[in-house]
């Protein structure tokens, strides 16, 4: 398919288009579950608060800094969301002391999310990456004693990287899907493109075969019912008539230069004669004229006979309407033809009404 004309045109137009609303809607997809996937993680951090940390740390007793320790490796060791996210526990220095993952956690890490709780909030979420570069979300949830010391605190971890492994994975299989979509609707179009330009081609071809004096071109083999298929129709039907129209022009010419032979054969007859007998026949000259300025009559009907036609062809042709005395020209008529009847051996036998 030449990209070229109408094809170049709808290119333009409609794959244009085409790829915007697939770009958008990808674009509109992949946020969604990006969103979808942080709000999961969001809701499992939500989960958890620092009433329910202290609920669950004084079932093991909070009497004391033992007491706490005690009771942060308990709800490490019985975490149910270990899978999902890392627990951290802090204790009122801000040390790390332990990590459900096992690994030591030495010296000072930054959580802004533990100072933001620390600062009254007890609840607090932060985004951002570990030291290690990884990306996390993290909430952190003060615990206190009943007596309202600070006993430490409990951070939640949920790393984005599986996330964000997710959402490029998703990303690749979306923009598969939609180069897959475009390359089917490109390949669609260009077969319905195909399936009318080609036709109008052929319309075209033919209407210049006809142009160019093949009144015996046509269109036959378009297979559908529609808008082009009538147009070849109407190309076809245009060509029958102008067929029709040209034999007639044929037909008319050779009647009309039939009709024109005869009065000039007999005025240029005599002509001759009437130069070859000069002034010594005077009835013959007279007779000569006479016939003539007949076929000279005759033509000059034909003529204005050809500028009715032409009139009429064009519509300017009127029609003066009057009142005539028929049986006058049924008279003249009859008296016309009856010398050639008789000569004919023919009779004419008229009476009037």
């Amino acid at each position: 398919m030449k990209f070229v004309g109408i094809t170049k045109r709808w290119f333009l137009n409609i794959a244009s288009v085409v790829v915007l609303i697939l770009v958008f809607v990808s674009v509109a997809l992949l946020l969604s579950f990006r969103n979808y996937y942080y709000s999961v993680a969001d809701m499992a951090l939500d989960a958890y608060s620092a009433e329910e940390i202290s609920a669950n740390f004084r079932l093991y007793g909070d009497a004391a800094t033992d007491g706490f320790r005690t009771a942060s490796r308990n709800f490490v060791e019985n975490f149910p969301d270990r899978d999902i996210m890392a627990v951290w526990i802090i204790d009122s220095s801000g040390e790390v002391i332990l990590s459900s993952s096992g690994f030591e956690i030495k010296g000072k890490v930054e959580m802004p999310d533990y100072e933001t709780a620390l600062g009254g909030e007890n609840n607090a979420k932060w985004k951002g990456k570990l030291p290690s570069g990884e990306s996390i979300v993290a909430k952190t949830c003060i615990y206190n004693y009943p007596d309202g010391t600070h006993a430490g605190a409990v951070r939640f971890m949920i790393s984005l990287e599986e996330i964000e492994s997710q959402v490029v994975k998703l990303a690749i299989a979306i923009a598969v899907a939609a180069v897959a979509l475009f390359a089917l609707l490109m390949f669609s179009g260009s077969v319905f493109i195909r399936s009318i330009v080609n036709p109008v081609k052929d319309v075209g071809e033919t209407a210049k075969k006809i142009a160019g004096g093949d009144l015996e071109a046509r269109i036959d083999h378009y297979p559908y019912n529609d808008e082009i298929g009538e147009l070849c129709a109407t190309i076809n039907d245009m060509a029958t008539k102008l067929s029709v129209t040209d034999r007639l022009k044929n037909d008319f010419i050779s009647t009309v230069s039939h009709e024109l032979r005869t009065p000039l054969t007999a005025i240029k007859g005599w002509g001759e004669t009437l130069l070859q007998i000069g002034d010594t026949d005077p009835s013959m000259a007279k007779r000569g004229m006479s016939v003539i300025i007949s076929e000279a009559s005759r033509l000059n009907e034909m003529v204005e006979e050809l500028l009715d036609f032409s009139r009429m062809s064009s519509g300017r042709f009127k029609l003066n309407s009057e009142r005539i005395d028929i049986l006058a020209e049924l008279d003249e008529v009859v008296f016309a033809f009856r010398e050639r009847t008789v000569r004919s051996g023919l009779e004419i036998i008229y009476n009037v009404p």
